[in-house]
């Protein structure tokens, strides 16, 4: 029988509730539940500790789980507030980017490369969002993301209509975005 959450999810739910306009990937999640521990690489353990604890945390406080685009084995999984718009835009700009960084490489008078940040990964993750038409789009009233935001409020506002509609209407979005792909790959 369970004692309730343990010390990981507790550690990941105050994350989430302490930056609600926030996202989260396991990188950063892992640095919170174990200070001190995780520097670079995370230990599998961990890692998977972190990947069975926060979906748990996730579905209770209405976050979402994106995962990332980057075609890897052990892809990155990025987690944002599906009832903060905001959020849910840095996470899909954050699981979209292979690299979140902007770098700048110069020589040093001794010949030797140097790359430097032009832009820390936050920093590159936000302008991203505000600046790049294909998210000013989304971000939009009446765009996708708005309209995923919508759903996930009527969802926990408990409004299973509102939700019902929201969802088909974002399905349909979803077809009608896919049909020229599947029309492509047929053609091949």
């Amino acid at each position: 029988m369970s004692k309730g959450p343990g010390r990981i999810e507790r550690s990941i739910e105050a994350a989430f509730r302490s930056n609600p306009d926030g996202y989260f990937s396991v990188h950063d999640l892992a640095r919170i539940a174990y200070p001190g521990e995780v520097y670079g690489h995370i230990e599998r353990s961990k890692r998977a500790a972190i990947l069975r604890a926060a979906p748990k945390v996730a579905k209770s406080l209405h976050w979402v789980a994106f995962r990332s685009t980057a075609m890897r084995r052990g892809a990155e999984v990025i987690f944002a507030n599906g009832l903060s718009l905001r959020s849910y835009g840095l996470g899909k700009v954050r699981a979209h980017l292979p690299f979140s960084s902007v770098y700048e490489y110069s020589r040093r008078p001794d010949g030797k490369a140097v790359r430097r940040h032009l832009l820390s990964p936050k920093e590159h993750i936000v302008d991203r969002l505000e600046t790049d038409e294909y998210y000013i789009k989304r971000m939009a009233p009446g765009g996708e993301f708005v309209r995923a935001v919508e759903y996930h409020t009527a969802v926990a506002g408990g409004d299973t209509e509102r939700a019902a509609e929201l969802g088909a209407a974002i399905e349909r979005t979803h077809e009608a975005d896919l049909r020229p792909m599947r029309a492509m790959l047929k053609s091949l």
